[in-house]
């Protein structure tokens, strides 16, 4: 019995009745969780050595990979029968359909005037993509369709540092915090000279007192 019938079983053989249809969206993104899980892990193994940039507070990492923006990939599609605008393609069987793209993903980092440094963000680009087809040459595969996306990070990228500008607002953050430690540290002094003094001037009897004199007999 052929296709159409009930009984008929080898319905992975048959042409589909429709064209498949892909929507091709595409979005890389932080997983917060795995990342602070990451980032945790990594300064365990090494005693505190790795991670070193990013924040020590497990929520204030949290905060800082709300930074990372997500990186969408588009490509263009109208050479392989898809429609670039909406990201959409009509497959045929039978083939075989690759979409790559060259990627530059760049961590970037803050220094104070202190050389503190810390992890701000990421930068983040599609350098180039392409989208191919090309027929399986398997008969057993003329119903089938697939789809492979080769993703590749641009490995000559380097991480960048920028150093904030020290203004005169950062200045005088730090000038006052100088003097209320240059004053607090007047005041401990003071109080230990005040107690050694103390502790170094003789008791004095009062006027009018008569000194007691113990005479002891031969």
């Amino acid at each position: 019995m052929g296709a159409g019938f009930a009984s008929y079983q080898n319905l992975g053989n048959i042409l589909p009745a429709n064209h498949p249809v892909l929507r091709n969206r595409l979005v890389l993104g932080v997983d917060p969780g795995n990342a602070v899980q990451d980032i945790l892990r990594a300064r365990e193994e090494t005693s505190g050595n790795a991670a070193n940039m990013w924040p020590k507070d497990k929520q204030d990492i949290k905060l800082t990979l709300e930074k990372f923006d997500p990186l969408q990939i588009e490509w263009e599609l109208s050479s392989i029968g898809g429609r670039s605008d909406d990201q959409v393609i009509v497959m045929q069987p039978g083939y075989e359909y690759l979409l790559e793209a060259l990627l530059q993903i760049r961590p970037v980092y803050a220094e104070d005037v202190w050389e503190n440094g810390k992890i701000e963000r990421w930068e983040r680009q599609v350098v180039s993509t392409a989208a191919s087809r090309t027929p399986l040459t398997d008969p057993r595969e003329a119903h089938q369709v697939i789809v492979r996306y080769h993703l590749q990070y641009d490995p000559l990228i380097r991480a960048q540092t920028f150093r904030k500008s020290y203004t005169m607002h950062d200045f005088a953050k730090a000038l006052g915090a100088l003097a209320g430690y240059f004053v607090f540290g007047v005041m401990i002094l003071n109080c230990l000279f005040r107690i050694k003094l103390r502790q170094n001037v003789p008791m004095q009897a009062a006027p009018g007192a008569t000194d007691m004199v113990e005479y002891t007999s031969k």
